[in-house]
């Protein structure tokens, strides 16, 4: 019997021990901010709901708002109206209500983009908690106003499959499908070439010898960056990217895209803000591929580096289709990126922070009828650069492959007043 008792106390000490001492659960902190919902958004403010709660005990009137796009680094184009003004939001355990809510407004000038915000209920003394909250969304507008075309329906001597177009502070370069050109900006690009080209400050050569044995044959949109120009080449697997000096136009180095990710170049841009070359294939593009690069050894060093999604300007996933060029805005830091897609194509404007479109620039003109094809652009002030006949900030090749003889140059000329 006392064997059987000191089993059965043996098992009890056992469980428990297995099972522990009670423990005091941690008390509930002062405030939690559990999720948001927007109620209202249109561009440059946004309603948004909370999801949160705050200790009864709390002795101080409290209130809900944010930082945008985080406290760290707090955007100047934005402000916000908090909820609970004056006396503070009801405390407690608070689902989503009509009547608690904060709001966010864009004041900038230029468009933008959030992916996120941070959600901060706060007192007179300071912040209580807070957390990030996914937001993606673009804000601002994108005025614009399409000046009209120069060159318009000509042909020059470089139109015939043009391909692309950019520029330093003192010359256009242009690319067509085999050959690259280069014009002084005071030179009236209506005019066409002559033999005097040369005094003129006209420059032009052929894709390298090499690489064209090589069965390479299409130069495509290019990038000036740096004192370098970056033009993609075409024709066979792997695409390259070939760099030229600008004063004459000689070869220095070339490189090859990753073939695994790429098996098209139609354009490339260089972003100022983070040395990273920007490029994509022509169609079914849910992102563009960014790729380091450096010049080491005589040779062009390319290394994928990753996609940059693109997003709409409500943050849902896109794609683009009959991509032909791509420039980055010096002064705003955007993207500008060219589609050949007729009514769904034309100028998108995006965040490359972000991959967020934040804006479209409508081209009219006829794919079907009049075989008219959206190719490179670049941005550019030059309502005060002295260029013959041109105005305005973004610039936008466009040609006309119907009929005899070359194809036909027009020249598409906007005013988008952030750009100036």
């Amino acid at each position: 019997m006392k064997a059987l008792q000191l089993v059965y106390l043996s098992c009890l000490l056992a469980a428990v021990l297995l099972a522990g001492t009670p423990q005091t659960l941690p008390a509930q902190s002062v405030c939690q901010i559990q999720a948001i919902r927007p109620v209202h958004v249109d561009a440059n403010l946004a309603r948004i709901q909370v999801q949160y709660y705050i200790a009864p005990s709390h002795p101080k009137p409290c209130f809900i708002g944010a930082y945008t796009p985080a406290q760290a680094n707090q955007n100047p184009a934005f402000g916000m109206r908090p909820a609970g003004l004056p006396s503070g939001v009801p405390k407690g355990q608070h689902g989503f209500q009509d009547n608690i809510f904060f709001e966010i407004v864009h004041n900038g000038r230029v468009p933008t983009s959030t992916e996120s915000i941070e959600v901060v209920i706060y007192d007179g003394d300071g912040n209580l908690c807070k957390a990030a909250q996914p937001l993606r969304r673009a804000w601002g507008s994108l005025p614009y106003t399409f000046l009209g075309d120069y060159p318009k329906d000509r042909e020059p001597g470089w139109s015939d499959e043009c391909q692309g177009v950019t520029h330093d502070e003192k010359h256009w370069y242009i690319t067509q499908k085999g050959t690259l050109w280069k014009f002084p900006v005071t030179f009236n690009l209506n005019e066409g070439i002559s033999r005097t080209k040369r005094e003129k400050g006209i420059w032009n050569v052929d894709i390298p010898r090499f690489l064209r044995d090589e069965g390479y044959n299409h130069f495509s949109h290019l990038d000036y960056y740096n004192g370098r120009l970056y033009v993609p080449l075409e024709g066979r697997q792997p695409c390259k990217i070939v760099v030229f000096e600008p004063e004459r136009l000689n070869y220095v180095v070339e490189g090859d895209l990753d073939a695994r990710i790429q098996d098209h170049a139609p354009w490339c841009a260089i972003n100022p803000a983070d040395n990273l070359l920007y490029t994509s294939n022509s169609d079914n593009n849910s992102g563009l591929f960014l790729y380091r690069h450096e010049i080491k050894d005589g040779k062009l060093e390319l290394r994928y580096a990753r996609l940059l999604h693109l997003y709409d300007e409500r943050g849902n996933p896109i794609k683009i289709h009959s991509v032909q060029g791509g420039a980055f805005s010096k002064k705003t830091g955007l993207l500008y990126i060219s589609s050949d897609r007729g009514k769904d194509g034309g100028i998108f404007v995006f965040d490359p922070k972000t991959g967020i479109r934040v804006g479209v620039i409508r081209v009219a003109y006829s794919q079907s009828r009049y075989g008219e094809e959206l190719e490179g652009l670049t941005v550019w002030d030059l309502d005060a650069a002295g260029a013959p006949g041109i105005k305005g900030q973004v610039h936008l090749i466009m040609i006309d492959n119907w009929g005899t003889g070359d194809d036909d140059l027009y020249f598409k000329h906007f005013s988008v007043p952030m750009e100036k």
